[in-house]
């Protein structure tokens, strides 16, 4: 992996952003998406991928703790580039054991969803 992560390097370094995401959208044809938070980096790919190949798919985590803003992104984003966003839910009572176990603000001492499985699933569909 080493290997071809320094070829990549190499091949690509002279390039700029929307060359290297079409390099890798046509190596790995129907094996790439964007996993999305909505921020603004996420907004800047969401555009460019949305150039490249319109079928290029966005996914988020709604781990049900997202602030409103967040939703309001999501809507505009779909409405503006007529997007379908796979929105992925975790299992609720993954979600209930974690807070049980750790507490309700987990995610700021390092917890993490269990889900993280599904959206490798997403990928793979």
């Amino acid at each position: 992996m080493e290997d071809k992560v320094k070829e990549y390097r190499e091949l690509l370094a002279d390039n700029n952003a929307e060359s290297i995401l079409k390099f890798f959208i046509d190596k790995h044809k129907g094996r790439i998406g964007l996993a999305s938070s909505f921020g603004a980096e996420d907004q800047v790919l969401t555009d460019m991928l949305n150039k490249i190949d319109r079928n290029i798919p966005v996914f988020t985590l709604d781990t049900g703790r997202l602030h409103q803003q967040t939703y309001d992104v999501i809507e505009e984003t779909i409405k503006k580039y007529t997007l379908k966003i796979k929105i992925l839910f975790p299992e609720s009572k993954d979600v209930e054991d974690m807070v049980s176990e750790k507490g309700p603000n987990l995610f700021y001492y390092g917890g993490c969803c269990k889900s993280i499985g599904k959206i490798s699933k997403f990928l793979k569909s």
